[in-house]
């Protein structure tokens, strides 16, 4: 975060009022070019304690973005598990083809012994 001047058509994007203050009140967020009153972003206190003021908007982005990933993952683990479930009835499946074919292999061969071509 740096410091700039006025910008007389700039709004504050926490308080949405006009950046109209001196110099040292109004932040600039150089990531996502955001402007802000250092007041309306955090107290006073935590700005001399940490010489650093986090961007309320890129924090927003970044917990927007924290959310996304965890709905992806959520998503994912979804996937997965849907995916086992269709593993196991497709080996289900395949055995019952299997028992259905030796049925089959069975009765033709049965038959057979009756009827010689």
């Amino acid at each position: 975060m740096t410091s700039i001047g006025n910008f007389p058509t700039a709004n504050c994007f926490v308080c949405d009022e006009l950046c109209e203050c001196d110099i040292d009140s109004i932040l600039f967020c150089k990531f996502c070019r955001t402007l802000f009153h250092a007041t309306c972003s955090s107290t006073k206190a935590d700005i001399t304690k940490n010489a650093t003021v986090p961007c309320p908007k890129c924090e927003t982005l970044r917990k927007k973005t924290e959310e996304k990933i965890a709905k992806k993952r959520e998503e994912r683990d979804n996937l997965s598990a849907k995916k086992k479930e269709l593993d196991q009835q497709m080996a289900q499946m395949r055995q019952a083809l299997n028992n259905l074919k030796e049925k089959l292999r069975v009765r033709i061969a049965f038959w057979n012994t009756f009827f010689v071509i």
